[in-house]
């Protein structure tokens, strides 16, 4: 994970300070576990819960983040999924204790980070309405892990979230515009994607109305953002295509829920002939990567064998060839000559990432332009993906994306060279 990596609630912050042994004792019984829990069990629960939020935050060691962390989630399924107000007792709980954990500064903990994470990860489980301030929190935060589980949180509590009307739903969907206004990372991103991608299909409970507001407004969102992701991407961040990949399946899935009418179809296959005109983009440098680091390591070899005595003056000349041709390469493809012969993993990962990306692209243009009923689906992208070979590939994908350009804009859709004008495309 590229960039990813309490205290407790009200008047339990003097037993957290002293922090017991054991946790406090637990036994809700069944009756209360479905509804009508007393004050007193409530209260029971919240001392239950700052105990192990407090044992996360006190945490010495990875070990005993981790014992935190499994103690607060067991026992939050400790009752089974039927304890319908003892779930949403501890998830507003976990809220409390988790808001004001994130918000404290303990300076100087190595282990701070973990600890958040740690605690996003436990909260991300709890799909109770009363954890929502505490997503709001995580998303909005600076960790990058803590915000990818925020988004795995949201995934899960959506459902409930929509089925308490336009007020909550709100909250939610400002949350994701704001994220997706500024977010460059690529794994939060494609959790973001996910947690944006309402099914076509109302979900359980939610009011057809606030459903269908909040599919525009995704939708909208999508519609926002989707270029400067697509720019992300073209200017060298290789995570992005993860982020682009399960934005496709937000597309599809809000384009069906609002009956891809003519403008959200056009608008869908904008964003996706765009996604794919800058995986093309991205696609091409890895191989062209791929190749130089190649080079560059050939020539770091010969000269480390030039340098140990072990070449005559033919392989001299020749360890001379190589490292002139890896400097031509170095500066072709903007890259510091002693950086290159480190990236060959590098350009591998973007490529396989851009690969999966430019599929699906192709995938959804052939759904969205009606190829796939009307006629025989295009391959324009898949074939020389799958068949050319070398440094031929990068330069017969980025044809078949043109080619595709060619057919849609007929439709009436800008060619993405001019969307990305002034984007910093790598040459």
């Amino acid at each position: 994970m590229n960039r990813l990596v309490t205290f407790c609630a009200g008047g339990v912050l003097a037993a957290c300070a002293a922090m017991a042994a054991e946790p406090p004792p637990l036994d809700i019984p069944p009756g209360a576990r479905q509804s009508g829990m007393l004050q007193e069990q409530k209260d029971a629960i919240a001392k239950r819960v700052g105990y192990w939020v407090g044992k996360l935050a006190d945490a010495r060691s990875a070990e005993d983040v981790l014992a935190a962390r499994k103690g607060l989630v067991a026992d939050y399924f400790r009752y089974g999924p039927d304890a319908q107000e003892y779930l949403y007792t501890c998830a507003d709980a976990t809220d409390a204790a988790g808001r004001k954990f994130l918000a404290s500064r303990a300076a100087g903990d190595p282990l701070r980070s973990l600890k958040e994470v740690n605690l996003a990860m436990a909260a991300a489980r709890m799909a109770q309405v009363p954890i929502q301030p505490l997503l709001e929190a995580m998303v909005a935060g600076g960790n990058a892990g803590v915000r990818y589980f925020g988004w795995q949180g949201y995934r899960q509590v959506r459902p409930r979230v929509l089925a308490q009307g336009m007020l909550p739903a709100k909250m939610m969907l400002d949350a994701m515009r704001k994220a997706a206004a500024g977010e460059t990372d690529g794994l939060v991103v494609a959790e973001l994607m996910d947690a944006m991608a309402l099914p076509a299909a109302p979900e359980a409970g939610v009011p057809p109305g606030t459903y269908r507001s909040a599919q525009e407004e995704a939708f909208s969102i999508l519609r926002a953002t989707w270029n400067r992701l697509c720019r992300e991407l073209l200017s060298g961040e290789a995570a992005m295509a993860d982020g682009c990949l399960r934005g496709l399946g937000a597309i599809q899935a809000l384009g069906e829920g609002l009956g891809n009418p003519d403008d959200v179809r056009k608008a869908a296959m904008q964003m996706v002939l765009n996604a794919a005109y800058c995986a093309s983009v991205s696609y091409d440098r890895a191989e062209q990567l791929g190749a130089a680091a190649r080079v560059a390591e050939e020539a770091a070899a010969l000269a480390a064998r030039v340098a140990a005595g072990q070449a005559d003056d033919a392989l001299k000349e020749e360890a001379d060839r190589r490292s002139e041709a890896a400097a031509k390469l170095a500066e072709k493809l903007g890259v510091e000559p002693r950086a290159l012969t480190g990236m060959g993993p590098q350009a591998a990962m973007a490529l396989s990432a851009d690969s999966l990306l430019l599929r699906d692209c192709e995938a959804a243009l052939n759904r969205l332009s009606g190829k796939t009923a009307a006629s025989k689906p295009a391959a324009w992208i898949r074939k020389p993906l799958e068949s050319a070979a070398g440094l031929e590939r990068g330069a017969a994908v980025r044809l078949g994306v043109l080619k595709w350009v060619d057919e849609l804009v007929r439709e009436g859709l800008t060619p993405p060279k001019n969307v990305f004008a002034t984007a910093t495309a790598p040459s």
